[in-house]
């Protein structure tokens, strides 16, 4: 009997030897409480345990075994933040400290704790240190509520647009790394900003008050300066995109928030070609410039716009004007401009190169009133031109138009897959509306929709984009006005107006002399 008791005191006290202790990471970031299953470690080891850790550790905390008794072990005050890989050796009873580990420094953080040598060791990755800054404070109406205005980095200098303040406002610059504040930066002496100026900051300064206007704000870590321009005055840094928005050349892109032509950036200029076409109802086309485009026709809150001093303010090829910030067009007549924008000097150039932009497109189709009930201007029907380079030639065949002895016709450089739709392809047309055109004479064209008008009949057309020419040769008239006739040999054309030496089984256009039919040949 005595035996069987030793034996099981025995066993009781091995199994309690050998069981392990339970350890949690306590302290203010979990106010303190005793069992919390995020914060307990894992034994992983001889005397060793680890605890997967999300999050930021910056208030004094203590480890504890589970029974809150005189075994506390804390780590030792003052050590600052903790460095990963270093061993941090933690007394029995000693007094609490701060472990300073910011969330987001360490990827995947673990914290290593050694029981026999009364070691702490945090363990993971550095993760990747972004550094960015934002303005902090009570604009635009000086609320009670504090919030962020979003600064864009370029060139090392982070800015703001058209900053809008209603009423007197204060506020700072915060430092963010890895999107937490790390430092406060604001004036280095009373500052009231009331117009331009450039002035010094400093760390943990005195908040900038700023009062009601419109401002470009422009913020330079590395001099630690923040420059200011009102609304109306020069852009204090060139963006990374620009593009040209306003009255374009398209139906559906005519001030349009989601359309705009790129340019090409090289430094603090940017240049594109751009065509102008006409605003409703008016001689002149308008345009501004903006950073970026909507992804909605309707919406007009993205980017930063620039635009003239003066409300439609017109320019001329080979002029320069300066710009601005804000939304102020300029007017220009139609055509095909190459434009450049120089941030340096804050300065806009139009030079013209013409009615219409150099080069030929890969295709061009004759579209209006071709022969056919269904061909009359429908954007899913026209004639192909075969091109060799920079020239287009085919034979058109001419209809009249509804009640009107003329038929019409332009260009467009794509057909679209519904009979509706107009918005596919860029048209070319007559440099005004509804041109005469007669057999043998040139006429010049443009960007644009406007048409020519001709009579009926079978025509080889020639589309040069070398000069910005048509020439038109009529071959017949319009079958509609054709005699019939025998007295000369006949000469075969098939329904495009192309001469068949041959002709095989099928309907032609056959020419004796000066009289035209249609005949079925068999």
């Amino acid at each position: 009997m005595k035996k069987f008791y030793f034996f099981l005191v025995a066993l009781v006290l091995g199994v309690m030897s050998a069981s392990a202790a339970d350890y949690y990471l306590i302290g203010g970031f979990n106010n303190w409480t005793l069992k919390d299953s995020k914060a307990k470690f894992t034994a992983s080891g001889a005397n060793e345990y680890v605890l997967d850790f999300q999050g930021q550790l910056t208030s004094g905390f203590k480890i504890n075994d589970g029974t809150w008794s005189n075994d506390n072990a804390n780590f030792g005050a003052g050590a600052g933040a903790l460095e990963l890989g270093v061993p941090y050796t933690y007394a029995v009873g000693g007094s609490t400290g701060n472990i300073n580990l910011a969330a987001g420094a360490i990827d995947n953080p673990h914290i290593v704790l050694n029981t026999a040598n009364k070691t702490l060791t945090i363990s993971g990755q550095e993760a990747e240190v972004v550094v960015s800054y934002d303005i902090w404070g009570n604009l635009p109406n000086a609320s009670s509520a504090w919030a962020s205005t979003e600064l864009v980095e370029n060139n090392g200098v982070w800015s703001a647009n058209n900053v809008q303040v209603t009423a007197a406002s204060d506020f700072g610059i915060r430092e963010l790394t890895n999107g937490a504040q790390t430092a406060w930066i604001s004036a280095a002496a009373t500052a009231t900003i009331s117009g331009n100026g450039t002035f010094s900051c400093m760390v943990e300064g005195t908040n900038f008050t700023i009062t009601p206007g419109t401002y470009n704000l422009a913020f330079d870590p590395a001099a630690m300066t923040l420059t200011v321009t009102t609304n109306g005055d020069v852009p204090v840094y060139s963006p990374e995109t620009l593009y040209v928005i306003g009255d374009l050349i398209g139906t559906t892109t005519h001030w349009n928030p989601s359309y705009g032509i790129a340019l090409t950036k090289d430094g603090d200029k940017f240049t594109g070609v751009v065509d102008f076409e006409t605003a409703f109802a008016n001689d002149y086309g308008y345009f501004s410039l903006c950073t970026k485009l909507s992804s909605s026709s309707d919406d007009w809150s993205v980017g930063s716009r620039y635009g003239a001093t003066a409300a439609d303010t017109e320019i001329s090829s080979d002029e320069t004007l300066p710009f601005v910030s804000g939304d102020l067009s300029w007017m220009i007549l139609p055509g095909s401009y190459n434009v450049t924008v120089d941030f340096a000097e804050n300065t806009i150039t139009v030079v013209k190169l013409g009615e219409v932009v150099v080069g030929a497109p890969e295709t061009l189709y004759v579209i209006g009133d071709l022969r056919g009930d269904d061909n009359h201007w429908n954007p899913s029907y026209g004639v192909a031109l075969t091109k060799d380079g920079d020239v287009f030639s085919g034979t058109i065949d001419i209809d009249t138009a509804f009640a009107n002895d003329y038929g019409y016709f332009s260009f467009c450089t794509e057909l679209s897959a519904d009979a509706e739709d107009w918005s596919v392809g860029t048209r070319y047309g007559a440099t005004e509306a509804d041109v005469e055109v007669e057999s043998g004479e040139y006429y010049d064209f443009m960007r644009g929709e406007t048409s020519w008008k001709v009579l009926p009949g079978i025509y080889d057309i020639t589309v040069d984009f070398g000069d910005n020419t048509i020439i038109l040769s009529k071959k017949v008239d319009s079958v509609a006005n054709i005699e019939m006739g025998n007295d000369a040999a006949p000469v075969y054309y098939n329904l495009q107006g192309v001469r068949v030496d041959a002709p095989a089984n099928g309907l032609y256009i056959v020419v004796r002399g000066d009289k035209v039919a249609k005949e079925i040949v068999k």
